[in-house]
C-alpha cells in the first residue's frame, strides 16, 4: 500500500500552535503508527520563510524557491510503504493577513498545488489530503487583531480592521476552492468542534489519519498554546503602536503591558 500524508496547512489563530505542540509531545509515542514533520529545523524554516515570500511576491522564481525548500524539508523524512506522515505548518498558507499587504488567503491555493504535488512526486500513489483548521468570523478577527496588534505596523481601530480582512475568513468557500485549485481533497476543522475534545484541535488530524482508539487513550492533553489575550489589551497596544516610540522604547512598553496588563506609566 501507498503512504498515506496529511498535510496540516493552516490556517493561522485557528489552533495551529496547540495542534503543533500536542504533535511535538505525542511524536514518540505516534510513531510506530504515524511519522510526524513540523517546520522547527533549519529546512522547516526555510520553508516557512519561502512560503511566505511567495505569498507576498507571487510568481515562476519565488515558486521554485519555495518547491526547492519544500522537497528539502520533505526528504527529511523516509517513509516506507502503508506509512501514515502529518505535516503541519500555517505558514503553508502564506502570510497571515492583517500583515502589510496582506488582506486574504490569496496564495493558499498555489501552495497547497505544489505542496501536494511535491508530495505525491517524492512518493509515487501516497494518498495526499489537505487539512485546514478553521474559527468562528468573529473570533478568528479578533484573535488575528491581538496577535497582529504586537506588531508595530497595526495602527487600526478593530472595526476596520475587521471589515477588510472579513473576506479572508469564509473558511467553507476557502477550502473548497484550495482543494479545486489542488486538485487535492482539503478538510475543514472547525476549532469549536474539535477544541474541547480531550486532547484539544490536535483530535481532528488523529481522526483523518485513523488513529487506533487504543493508542489515542495513551496520549496525554497539552495545554493550549499561543491563546489570544483580552480585546481590551490589544486596544492598547495599538495604541502604543501610534505613540511613534524607537523600536527599543516600544518594545519595552508592550513587554511591560503585557507582564501588568495596563498601560505602562499610568
Amino acid at each position: 500500500m501507498a503512504p498515506r500524508i496529511l498535510i496540516h496547512a493552516g490556517f493561522h489563530k485557528t489552533g495551529s500552535s496547540s495542534v503543533q505542540a500536542a504533535l511535538r509531545a505525542h511524536a514518540a509515542a505516534l510513531a510506530p503508527h504515524c511519522a510526524v514533520l513540523l517546520a522547527d529545523t533549519p529546512e522547516g524554516h526555510r520553508m516557512q520563510e519561502a512560503a511566505r515570500l511567495l505569498s507576498r511576491a507571487p510568481g515562476v522564481v519565488n515558486r521554485r524557491l519555495f518547491r526547492r525548500a519544500f522537497d528539502a524539508w520533505l526528504g527529511l523524512i523516509p517513509l516506507g510503504q502503508d506509512q501514515r506522515l502529518i505535516l503541519s505548518c500555517e505558514d503553508l498558507s502564506g502570510h497571515m493577513p492583517g500583515h502589510p499587504g496582506i488582506d486574504a488567503y490569496a496564495m493558499a491555493g498555489r501552495l497547497a498545488s505544489v505542496a501536494a504535488r511535491a508530495a505525491r512526486e517524492m512518493w509515487p500513489g501516497a494518498e495526499v489530503w489537505l487539512a485546514y483548521g478553521t474559527r468562528a468570523p468573529e473570533s478568528w478577527l479578533a484573535s488575528v487583531y491581538w496577535q497582529q496588534a504586537q506588531h508595530p505596523h497595526l495602527t487600526e481601530d478593530f472595526a476596520p480592521f475587521a471589515a477588510r480582512l472579513r473576506p479572508a475568513c469564509d473558511f467553507t468557500a476557502l477550502v473548497a476552492q484550495i482543494g479545486l485549485e489542488a486538485d487535492t481533497p482539503a478538510i475543514a476543522m472547525a476549532l469549536e468542534r474539535h477544541g474541547p475534545r480531550r486532547l484539544g484541535p490536535v483530535e481532528a488530524l488523529y481522526d483523518l489519519i485513523a488513529l487506533p482508539d487504543s493508542l489515542r487513550a495513551t496520549l496525554a492533553p497539552v495545554p493550549p498554546v499561543n491563546a489570544s489575550g483580552k480585546a481590551r489589551i490589544a486596544r492598547k497596544l495599538v495604541a502604543l503602536n501610534r505613540r511613534g516610540l524607537d523600536p527599543e522604547a516600544l518594545t519595552a512598553a508592550k513587554r511591560a503591558l503585557l507582564a501588568r496588563g495596563t498601560p505602562p506609566g499610568r
